[in-house]
């Protein structure tokens, strides 16, 4: 577990999650923190996640993958993507928008766009 609530942060290191693989809690309550860094996706042991009282206003598509994630707190953060909506329906709903968000954003692997170019072709 580690315990970083009021410390006035503002960032996190790129690599927080990567050096920590086996943190389960994570209390960053009432800093100054503006993003969360991406690596948190690969994180595969986290169950609590305490933003509360952060200037966080986006939430990294990343964070979807998070599968053991069970605990997540926004209160008192300006939250505006995911959309409130998608917020006030909970942790699975919240997970899966960012993974369904971070699916759309990735491009089309080569294999997938010779198809579709061949597809094209035979019409």
């Amino acid at each position: 577990n580690l315990y970083l609530e009021g410390n006035e942060l503002s960032s996190l290191p790129d690599n927080l999650f990567s050096r920590l693989p086996h943190l389960l809690w994570l209390d960053l309550r009432n800093n100054q923190l503006i993003c969360l860094p991406a690596d948190i996706g690969q994180h595969r042991c986290l169950k609590t996640l305490l933003l509360e009282g952060n200037l966080i206003t986006e939430l990294p598509v990343e964070l979807g993958n998070t599968i053991t994630l069970r605990a997540l707190s926004l209160r008192n953060c300006p939250i505006s993507f995911p959309p409130q909506e998608v917020l006030q329906q909970g942790l699975a709903h919240i997970l899966q928008f960012l993974r369904r968000t971070a699916m759309a954003q990735r491009p089309l692997s080569v294999h997938s766009t010779h198809t579709e170019i061949c597809d094209a072709v035979t019409l």
